[in-house]
């Protein structure tokens, strides 16, 4: 869950840039020198969390103070530490104060 967002089309901005970070003109270079392919609906979470960390530095979003909750970090592998050194990370199940 990723909050913080000055405005609903900021969200959407980014909720689409995070799903194809591959061909959104914010981090597609970034994704493309990483060695990552196109993402899919099967994307593994390592590598939604990797689009995730490179969003949050290179995006145009790398001002914005968002903050991520990850709700199943067993899930998350490697991936984790660089969404941690990118926003202000949590983890656990979501709770309602969050979503306030």
């Amino acid at each position: 869950v990723v909050r913080g967002f000055s405005s609903k089309s900021d969200a959407l901005a980014f909720e689409w840039a995070w799903q194809k970070p591959h061909t959104s003109r914010h981090i597609a270079r970034q994704w493309g020198v990483k060695g990552f392919g196109k993402c899919g609906t099967r994307s593994k979470v390592s590598v939604r969390l990797a689009a995730l960390a490179l969003l949050l530095v290179h995006g145009h979003w790398a001002a914005c103070a968002l903050h991520v909750r990850v709700c199943a970090p067993e899930e998350c592998g490697e991936a984790l530490p660089l969404v941690r050194a990118a926003a202000g990370l949590t983890c656990g199940p979501p709770r309602s104060e969050f979503f306030d």
